[in-house]
């Protein structure tokens, strides 16, 4: 790194090996379309091997000029761009190009300046790839243009979008950006072409976020109360009173259970709302499968009874109401599609930031996540962990003789 700038190797460029390459294509199932770069040295006997090995799993190839001329033929199963660097582009090689049969366009190369041994991208790279695509349109829109680099933002590659470039690759500006600048291209470009927002129903959603929160909040009104209910207290067999006389820290051990699972249910159904009213509502894809997959491992917790058998008759009551709304709630799910879209277009200080808090979220779903799991684990096989012990001055033997003598 010298100056901000990644600087990379002139004389030392990764080449792939063909038999690697075809690892690769044959071990991993790849749905995108794969465009094939061949290397300007390898001479007329490699460039047939490679083609014929490398048709099956490939669209396209790119390629020099040169290869362009004495390799491509008729042949060839597979479009063929030439790549040139943006000083290359000029009318004479283009009218070339245009003429020859199995030219399938052209990949402008971003201008690169060099370092010592290594290169890096012109800082005004993105201007020059954006007048030289616009050239080229202008005198032969047919043609499929392509670009490559130029691109760190992306309004940069809006600039070349409206320029009429077909297809953008990016190189220097993915390492310097990050893996996740392509999707925000792809939201940038959808938020000047995106249409006015259908807005779908979303009712069902809230109704079943809603009475979350209100189960939530009648299980709290119960954590401040009453506490135990009549189903648990025959369960037990004991009263209310009876486990005042026993130990009435039982009680308020029971009612801190009660507030955990309160301001779990309340929370989730908030954030249900939310994902219903700002995502579903507004055809968002990514807020239906939030909601949906959370729903239905909420739903398949109930199961856990089986192993701490005990089955909670009110928590069942209240699964058995929010069934018929979560099914209707998926059903109007069905044509949510939407993408997102977003009209930041910078690497700029808000950005980055944005960057930290997505990783601290991701960091707190995690840790809530297996804060579930490792609860879940102990309440189906010891039940109490040894601060629970501590509180209730109690060990779980002292519990069972005292249901054993009752």
């Amino acid at each position: 790194m010298e100056n901000s700038h990644i600087l990379f190797s002139v004389d030392h460029q990764e080449k792939i090996p063909l038999k690697r390459v075809l690892q690769k294509l044959t071990n991993q199932n790849i749905r995108i379309p794969i465009f094939a770069r061949i290397d300007e040295q390898v001479n007329r006997h490699e460039w047939d091997i490679i083609v014929q090995h490398l048709t099956p799993f490939v669209d396209a190839f790119i390629g020099t000029s040169q290869q362009a001329y004495s390799c491509v033929d008729k042949t060839l199963q597979r479009p063929f761009y030439v790549s040139l660097s943006s000083d290359e582009v000029n009318n004479t090689e283009i009218e070339k190009l245009v003429k020859h049969a199995g030219i399938g366009g052209i990949v402008v190369t971003a201008p690169r300046r060099t370092l010592d041994s290594y290169w890096h991208e012109a800082p005004n790279a993105n201007e020059c790839l954006a007048n030289r695509v616009k050239q080229v349109k202008d005198q032969h829109p047919e043609l499929l243009v392509m670009t490559c680099g130029g691109v760190e933002t992306p309004e940069e590659a809006c600039v070349l979008d409206r320029a009429g470039a077909d297809l953008l690759l990016l190189s220097e500006g993915y390492v310097k950006a990050g893996p996740g600048l392509p999707k925000r291209i792809h939201e940038r470009l959808l938020s000047e072409k995106v249409q006015p927002i259908n807005n779908q129903n979303w009712t069902w959603s809230f109704l079943f976020g809603l009475s979350i929160l209100v189960g939530g909040i009648i299980a709290l009104y119960f954590a401040f109360t009453s506490i135990i209910l009549p189903y648990d207290e025959y369960f037990i067999g004991l009263t209310r009173d009876d486990i005042l006389q026993v130990n009435p820290l039982i009680l308020s051990f029971m009612s801190h259970d009660r507030m955990a699972l309160a301001g779990t249910m309340i929370s989730g159904g908030i954030l249900y709302i939310q994902l219903a009213r700002h995502g579903i509502r507004n055809d968002m894809h990514w807020a239906k499968f939030a909601f949906h997959s959370a729903a239905i491992i909420g739903f398949v917790g109930i199961f856990l009874s089986i192993g701490y058998g005990y089955f909670d008759w009110l928590h069942g009551l209240f699964w058995l109401i929010l069934l018929p709304l979560y099914y209707f709630s998926f059903r109007e799910g069905k044509r949510i599609t939407g993408a997102p879209y977003s009209i930041h277009g910078s690497n700029n200080k808000a950005w980055k930031y944005g960057l930290y808090g997505q990783l601290m979220f991701i960091i707190l779903g995690f840790m809530i996540v297996v804060g579930g799991i490792v609860i879940s684990t102990i309440g189906v096989s010891k039940v109490f962990v040894s601060t629970d012990l501590s509180f209730l001055c109690m060990s779980p033997q002292m519990l069972e003789r005292v249901l054993v003598t009752i």
